[in-house]
């Protein structure tokens, strides 16, 4: 039933109802949906028409247990920056046939948002309630981190600290769909009760489905980790962040290294593509 605008679930409502079901989650944001039109992605992923059609899979999903999110902006940016709220406001207004296209189906769908309580919205209030309640959906999990190679979740500060255990699946930082069947594999040598968590871009949006199917637990959390930073920074602006890949600002223009400790490197369990 084709239905606009679509149910999005309020940020709040998304959160409740992961905590509520114990449910995983995709997300998709302007990125993929720019996939899924076959056009150019900012360098860091290749057009690839086996990774559009998984992109619809997905985004088609009515699977119980799962979650997809579509951008919240799409129905209410009510509580986001002035200049956040004009480039949804514009992107809505260019590719609102596109999101209605591939997203009027009827469902109900969560807040893609959840993961980015910062940088858009700059309210303390909301950012901090925000990554309260996410980083407690892995508290006394063994947590199993897929990303990109220098993305280096969690490394100074405290995202994943509540975790029980945490492991690493190294991927490229680029283009990881390449080898999406080969970091698919190593996630299923794993354990079912382990919780994936993927920050690897548009192929986390199809890992995080993929293991579903699995029946594994996945959640997508894309930017949290570089949001946490600017958060604890109170950033205004998406700037570099010393040791990490942040493609929003520059990429590898912007990266520094940083003195990686022992504890990181023992958290590797597998490395795919690097």
């Amino acid at each position: 039933m084709s239905k606009w605008p679509p149910r999005i679930l309020t940020r709040e409502e998304t959160i409740e109802h992961i905590e509520r079901t114990g449910c995983s989650f995709s997300r998709f944001g302007d990125g993929e949906l720019s996939m899924m039109l076959m056009m150019p992605v900012s360098g860091f992923q290749r057009i690839s028409f086996k990774l559009r059609r998984e992109l619809i899979n997905v985004a088609r999903a009515k699977d119980d247990g799962f979650l997809v999110c579509i951008p919240g902006p799409i129905i209410d940016d009510s509580y986001y920056t002035d200049l956040a709220r004009k480039w949804w406001q514009n992107n809505i207004k260019k590719w609102g046939w596109a999101w209605k296209h591939y997203f009027a189906d009827g469902k109900v769908y969560g807040d893609t948002e959840i993961t980015r309580p910062w940088i858009d919205v700059q309210k303390e209030d909301i950012a901090e309630l925000s990554f309260t309640r996410i980083k407690a959906l892995w508290n006394d999990r063994d947590v199993v981190m897929v990303e990109g190679e220098r993305s280096r979740v969690g490394v100074g500060n405290d995202l994943l600290d509540n975790a029980q255990s945490v492991r690493r699946i190294i991927c490229p930082s680029k283009s990881a769909y390449s080898y999406i069947d080969e970091i698919e594999k190593e996630c299923r040598k794993l354990p079912k009760d382990t919780l994936f968590l993927s920050a690897l871009g548009m192929s986390a949006t199809c890992l995080s489905y993929r293991l579903f199917k699995a029946g594994y637990q996945s959640y997508d959390i894309g930017h949290m980790d570089v949001e946490l930073e600017w958060y604890r920074m109170r950033a205004t602006k998406k700037v570099p962040i010393k040791g990490k890949f942040v493609c929003e600002a520059g990429g590898n223009r912007s990266f520094k290294e940083m003195e990686i400790d022992r504890k990181y490197t023992d958290e590797i369990i597998a490395r795919v593509g690097v």
